[in-house]
């Protein structure tokens, strides 16, 4: 941030280094070839949140994910697909989308709660543990990284207000796994009606 002006913030990109790592991947996107498909995300993102289908829906974010990535983009990984994930799962219009919400005293990657102003009938909620390993990390350390993200829904799903933001939902507890762009694991660890 550059400062403010007529009650805006200014934002000032400091260096080409810093250029690249904020609009690299815009301009990956606007050339490709394949233009994204608007109704099939919405059809799927409706499928999320109506039927609980959830695994076509995150299959096709990690694809995408992996599709946009730059090569290089490993450098950055974690932050890179913490940022993709979280734009696509704003784009969510029936849900509040809260990444690193504290819940039991950790910092749960992404909940998905609905957004009940508008949108009183969506029937699954969600909270999204997203792993993420080096792309030639041991098979140990991507089992390590699968147990810990399991141990850390369990404890976000205690939070006492977990129910209160679910309330008339099925709660899905996801974990996301990738190692690199590639999605190595994706897994209900548990599922109730609350």
């Amino acid at each position: 941030m550059a400062g403010r002006e007529r009650g805006k913030t200014v934002f000032k990109v400091p260096n080409a280094c810093v250029e690249r790592q904020l609009f690299d991947y815009l301009r990956g996107a606007y050339g490709r070839k394949r233009a994204p498909n608007w109704q099939e995300w919405d059809a799927l993102a409706g499928r999320f949140a109506y039927d609980g289908e959830w695994e076509p829906f995150l299959n096709r974010l990690a694809h995408d994910f992996a599709e946009t990535n730059p090569v290089r983009g490993g450098i950055q990984g974690e932050v890179r697909i913490q940022g993709y994930m979280q734009a696509e799962f704003g784009h969510l219009r029936m849900y509040l989308a809260r990444p690193e919400m504290e819940l039991g005293r950790g910092f749960c990657d992404f909940c998905l709660f609905p957004e009940r102003m508008h949108y009183g009938d969506v029937e699954h909620s969600y909270i999204v543990e997203l792993k993420f390993s080096a792309k030639d990390a041991a098979d140990a350390e991507v089992e390590r990284l699968h147990q810990e993200g399991l141990a850390q829904l369990a404890k976000y799903r205690a939070a006492p207000f977990v129910p209160s933001l679910a309330k008339g939902t099925t709660l899905h507890q996801i974990v996301f796994q990738f190692k690199g762009t590639e999605l190595v694991r994706l897994e209900q660890a548990a599922e109730e009606k609350i």
